[in-house]
């Protein structure tokens, strides 16, 4: 471990120690409170627990014992920001003379008691701990001084343990830390911090926790200015005007490029102001809004501008997004005009016009519809202050919200680039995003700005490794702005660097891993690469760090570091104050950067926008007032306490500027000691997915419109397989709660449907199917007379998991049942199935966790989990292996095939009938010797058993109980306790019952049952089914002769039949809620996996337990029945998504987008296809071949020599095809499905 020390001068000390005397608290009580509040402050947690020791010889005699008896006494608090600290310590005064009481029992019981899940790395329940030591003098030698020294460096198996001593008056705080998590600067800070709250205290006791100072004003002064960004005069132009400079100055140079097309500066122009003409003719001015539902083209481009000259904003409508999200846009910013193309009209089925009153322009590739229009400049009244463009992001309540940005904000932003990427004039920049996000904004205005070449990536450009790698050198493009993830899809694991630009890499919308960026930069040092931060309400990014090649950060991900002009970035803990170094704190935005607000939400504008203090301000930071430069401000204040909503002791520090607000992030971050800053994640449920904002909430709400689900949560999961990638998939998972019949969870299983569409719960699916065949298909228990009628009464023993009771419910409504099952697992699943369909058949059940036998008590039971029909009182592990080798032999022999129902005389005489399912059905000879020859390991798995102790009672027993007047039908399967069972039957019972069907599983019960039920009235037969040749399993069918039927020796084979009876059950699967959510959000906003639940699971306080849902493995499975890849094609093809997916087994219909495909993860899967299998394929016709079988089958036809001149013009075609997106492929693709 490791030591650092500090002193706290002897006045500050007293002052510290009179003042907790005067609220009746020890100088151990003061610094104890003082060194929770620390802790609460710097960790953010509000639940503080600090071990003290304690000498541990409180008990009667154990003053004499000899040795070390010193533990640990662990004190708890809950602290609450506004709580004075004065009241504070009084309940910690409170607190200590109550653990006092108890401080004999010992630490060590504690931690047993408390069951605690222990990280044997760190140290149990307590990590951090504090002890004031005995008071010293120092003594007096002469001219020398005395100092004291530290105590000596143990090992502590805490994370910071500080003691504190008074030394002649003072205080010396020694403080030994885990150097694995801690180092000695950040232990000087802290004991620092401790020195500045303890001054605070000794002040004023009565100010709130939440207020208490960490920093001296000129720390605080310090932490201010580092966030600043360099003061720049704000532009009076707007956004348009700096381009229409470019016009003038360079007219023939290209500015714009998209797929083997350009526009020079002087065509762009010209054809924007066409179109704004047009535009202003029908109506279009400042602070109007106008829809563009384009997709990426030069159009995009020219429309984007045009609208920009008019005076009014644009609102990007993304083509691929569903069609109820884009009315709600369009409806919600009420959009004057709404400009589109042909492709995109056609592929949204000319929805558009339906969506608004508003006039809707369709752009003609040829500009006809414009040719009469000027080509003149625009006179228009716009200002900087004004609207540029309005974009929607993910929103918590299900619908989007609209970020307001003016022409100041994208300006000073524009001017901002410039000047930290060092932008050339006359360069090349890619331009690969969407305009419905505005990452891409990085090069998209800064490039038109500067004289420079806006290269518009078509999707299959930017989609594709191969075709964007060649790209970006062949046009020798210089910028290139990106994010993380999306451009590691594209690298060539061969020539990684070949997707890198000339002159500057820009990286932004997710948290860059250092490893991945260290790769990129080995061998080539010519690209600056630079980690750009910035949320869209605060125009594109406000942070800049440039990569040093020589000296990359310590941090797991890239730091940020550069504020953009005219910017402020504070970090502020949840009471506004300014946090420490290292400590966590929200993101806090002020500026001209900072959005207008939220288009129709004052709500949330006023939530997220907050108004700065505006207290006295006297500061030595420059003024950020327009038209100033390096002036220092000296403003008047306004001295009333509610005018200032930034109530914290310091606000005084924050200075006005132009927009007298700050915007709250909800991102965490934390400066580290060389003033940059570490980003942490966030302080709600919004993620990044592929650098898109979701609002995990707006999934929430979306799921909870579908009419069958009860409620739900949504959280996001890291791959497992991603845990050695530097982008490791991030899966939004989907946690549902059905409601009513579709729920697809009974009993905490998944409900299985049977071939009649019953859907229950059950075991496992072999098992279930050997029953369903034996009851509902063989219907072996209406065989040889067997009948029952509405009003019945049906005693089940050995109920298992329903379906006996099911079957003869089902086809003879008005029944009552009683079902015994002694074992737990299985009675809960019998007991929900009949739950399940009581009510729809009429059932009257009664379902009892109890064992049938000769009289009342207890006895071991035997459970295999994996077997559970062949587990019982009397159940053997190496017999019941016997049962089930001999079931397969004779199936291998070929004696499952026929039906032949048989027969016997009542003495034990057999015949077979149709050969029955097993758990191991196999498909001929060869296959069952297969399996023998490793029968024994096979099923030794299997048949791990499990024992418990379960009730008895006797038949009759619960006959008098339940007072059950008669028993049509007895039905007995108990695996070899039959005759038990029948031994429990009092001589006075015998006579209620007129059936019976029994299971005989061993031969030496045959006989005597047959002597029992045929001295009791009843004529039997004996059957065996053939697949039990070689077992001793037989039925005995049992009928007491009376007018309702006789037993029926000879018996036509399927005589005995009726139709297998049907219901309508539709469960609810993940396949629905992917239909119902692709209508409604983004693609990147869609769960991967859905998982269904009885009930989300909650904390005690009633919150949801994140942390207790179930990891979605078998969701990502696929819902599709598991077929293995056969061809070396197919092989490969699912090698490679089960690497993409991280999965361990893809099957031959499984869908790709299904098990956890997005787009992202497509185009990684498509470079690995192309590469493995030697072929080029357009990256969009992965699209339209989600599963293995269907992909392998096109690749494999594309392969063929008559083929390959279709297949490239079908390239070229689609190469050709502008305004066609991925999503429009994808709709098309569920259209086709759908018919």
């Amino acid at each position: 471990s490791g030591q650092e020390s500090r002193k706290v001068e002897a006045e500050l000390s007293q002052a510290v120690k009179r003042m907790g005397g005067k609220q009746g608290c020890t100088l151990l009580m003061t610094l104890l409170s003082a060194y929770h509040v620390l802790l609460h402050r710097l960790s953010g947690e509000t639940d503080i627990v600090v071990g003290i020791p304690t000498a541990g010889r409180g008990l009667e005699g154990s003053e004499d014992l000899m040795g070390y008896c010193v533990h640990l006494l662990p004190i708890r608090n809950q602290l609450q920001a506004d709580l004075p600290f004065a009241d504070f310590l009084k309940s910690m005064r409170g607190t200590l003379l109550d653990a006092y009481e108890n401080a004999d029992y010992p630490f060590a019981h504690l931690l047993n008691k408390l069951d605690l899940n222990r990280d044997f790395s760190r140290s149990a329940l307590v990590s951090a701990a504090f002890n004031l030591d005995l008071p010293m003098e120092l003594p007096a030698m002469g001219n020398l001084e005395a100092i004291p020294l530290p105590p000596p460096k143990i090992p502590a198996p805490y994370d910071i343990y500080i003691t504190a001593t008074e030394v002649d008056g003072a205080l010396q705080l020694d403080c030994s830390y885990n150097q694995d998590v801690l180092d000695g600067s950040t232990i000087q800070r802290w004991l620092a911090h401790f020195e500045t709250l303890l001054g605070a205290i000794a002040t004023d006791p009565s100010q709130p926790i939440g207020t208490l100072p960490l920093l001296t004003e000129s720390e605080q002064q310090q932490t201010l200015q580092r966030s600043m960004g360099e003061v720049r005069e704000l532009s009076d132009r707007c956004l348009h005007h700096l381009i229409e400079q470019q016009v003038s100055q360079i007219p023939d140079t290209t500015a714009v490029v998209f797929d083997g097309q350009s526009l020079t500066y002087t065509q762009l122009n010209q054809r924007a102001n066409q179109l704004a003409h047009h535009l202003q003719e029908l109506g279009v001015k400042a602070e109007t809004l106008v829809g563009l539902c384009l997709e990426r083209s030069l159009d995009m481009v020219v429309a984007v501008l045009a609208v920009m000259k008019t005076g009014a904003a644009y609102v990007p409508l993304d083509p691929s997004y569903p069609m109820e999200r884009i009315a709600f846009m369009v409806e919600d910013a009420k959009v004057a005009v709404l400009l589109t193309q042909p492709a995109v009209q056609t592929s949204l089925s000319g929805d558009l016009a339906k969506l608004t009153p508003a006039p809707v322009i369709s752009l003609d590739p040829d500009w006809s519809q414009f040719a009469s229009q000027s080509t003149e400049n625009l006179d228009s009244t716009v200002e900087p202050s004004n609207l540029a463009y309005v974009i929607y992001t993910s929103g918590s309540t299900g619908q989007p919200k609209g970020v307001a940005i003016a022409h100041r904000a994208i300006v000073n932003y524009v001017q901002s680039m410039v000047d930290q990427l060092e932008l050339e004039p006359g360069s090349r920049f890619a331009y690969v995003s969407t305009i419905s996000a505005d990452l891409g904004n990085t090069m998209f205005f800064p490039a038109l700005c500067t004289g420079g070449t806006l290269h518009v990536l078509p999707w299959n450009v930017a989609a594709d490794a191969l075709s964007f790698g060649r790209y970006i050198q062949d046009q020798q493009i210089d910028y290139l702005k990106i994010v993380p993830s999306h451009l590691a899809a594209l690298q060539d694991p061969n020539n990684p660097h070949q997707v890198l630009p000339r002159k500057a890499l820009v990286l932004g919308g997710e948290a860059t891993p250092v490893s991945w960026v260290e790769s990129l930069l080995a061998g080539n040092t010519s690209c600056t690469i630079y980690n750009h931060y910035g949320p869209t309400e605060t125009t594109v990014g406000v942070l800049t760090y440039r990569v040093d090649p020589e000296q990359l950060p310590s941090t797991a991900t890239l730091p940020l570091e550069r504020p953009v002009h005219n910017t402020q970035i504070y970090l502020l803990d949840a009471q506004l104050n300014p946090v420490p170094t290292g400590a966590h704190g929200e993101i806090y935005i002020g500026g001209p950067s900072v959005a207008q607000g939220y288009l129709n939400r004052p709500d949330l504008t006023a939530e997220r926008f907050i108004e700065r203090a505006k207290n006295e301000i006297k500061s030595e930071i420059k003024s950020e007032e327009r038209g100033t430069k390096n002036e220092k401000t000296d403003q008047k204040v306004d001295s009333n306490p509610e005018n200032s909503s930034l109530l914290t002791p310091h606000s005084s520090l924050f200075i006005t500027p132009p927009l007298d607000r700050l915007y709250k992030t909800g991102d965490l971050a934390r400066y580290l000691p060389n003033g940059q800053i570490e980003f942490l994640g966030r302080a709600d449920q919004q993620v990044k997915i592929n650098g898109f904002r979701v609002e995990l909430k707006d999934i929430e709400a979306k799921l909870s419109q579908h009419p069958d689900v009860r409620e739900t949560a949504v959280v996001t999961r890291r791959s497992d397989t991603g845990e050695h990638q530097p982008f490791a998939p991030k899966q939004v998972v989907a946690y549902v709660v059905a409601d009513g019949d579709r729920a697809p969870v009974a009993n905490g299983l998944p409900r299985y449907k049977l071939p009649n569409n019953l859907a229950i719960a059950q075991l496992n699916k072999n098992e279930t199917d050997y029953i369903y065949r034996e009851i509902f298909e063989l219907q072996a228990y209406r065989k040889h007379g067997i009948t029952v009628q509405s009003g019945d009464c049906i005693v089940d023993v050995g109920g298992n998991i329903g379906l006996f009771s099911l079957f003869t419910a089902q086809t003879c409504p008005g029944l009552t049942i009683y079902a015994f099952e002694p074992n737990p697992t299985v009675f809960n699943i019998l007991s929900t199935n009949l739950s399940l369909y009581g009510d729809r058949f009429n059932l009257k059940a009664k379902p009892f966790n109890c064992g049938l036998s000769a009289e009342t008590g207890t006895a071991e039971f035997t459970f295999f989990p994996g077997f559970s029909l062949l587990s019982g009182f009397y159940a053997d592990a190496d017999t019941e292996r016997e049962v089930v080798k001999n079931f397969v032999k004779n199936q291998g022999d070929g004696n499952g095939t026929g039906n032949g129902n048989g027969s016997s005389n009542g003495n034990g005489g057999t015949n077979s009938h149709n050969g029955n399912n097993s758990s191991y059905t196999v498909a001929d000879g060869e296959t069952a010797q297969a399996f023998l020859d490793e029968a024994d390991s096979i099923l030794a798995e299997r048949f791990q058993a499990e024992t418990f102790t379960a009730q008895l009672r006797t038949l009759s027993d619960m006959i008098a109980e339940e007072g059950i007047e008669h028993i049509d039908l007895l039905k007995i399967n108990v695996e070899k306790s039959e005759w038990d069972v029948l031994s429990g039957v009092r001589t006075e019972d015998w006579a209620k019952i007129r059936q019976l069907v029994v299971e005989v599983d061993v031969e030496e019960n045959l006989q005597p049952i047959l002597d029992l039920l045929q001295k009791q009235g009843f004529d039997t037969l004996v059957d065996q089914d053939v697949l039990l040749t070689h077992t001793e399993l037989c039925y005995v069918y049992a009928i007491r002769p009376s007018e309702r039927g006789t037993l029926l020796r000879d018996q036509a084979p399927d005589a005995h039949r009726i139709p297998i009876p049907t219901v309508e059950t539709s469960l609810l699967t993940a396949a629905d809620l992917r239909e119902f959510i692709r209508d409604r959000l983004p693609e990147h906003a869609w769960p991967t996996a859905y998982v269904f639940l009885e009930s989300l699971p909650l904390t005690p306080n009633g919150k949801l337990d994140s942390r207790a849902l179930p990891a979605p493995d078998q969701a990502l499975k696929g819902e599709s029945e598991y077929v293995k890849p056969d061809t070396d094609t197919e092989k490969v093809l699912a090698e490679i998504w089960q690497s993409v997916l991280g999965i361990d087994r893809v099957g031959l219909h499984d869908n790709f987008f299904e098990i956890g495909g997005n787009s992202l993860l497509l185009i990684q899967a498509h470079r690995a296809v192309q590469e493995q299998l030697q072929v080029t394929v357009p990256v969009v016709e992965l699209f339209g071949y989600p599963t293995i079988k269907v992909l392998a089958e096109y690749l494999t036809k594309a392969g063929q020599p008559q083929q390959a001149d279709i297949e490239k013009e079908k390239k070229r075609e689609e190469s050709r095809r502008q305004g066609r997106s991925k999503m429009t492929q994808r709709r098309k693709a569920r259209q086709r499905n759908r018919k």
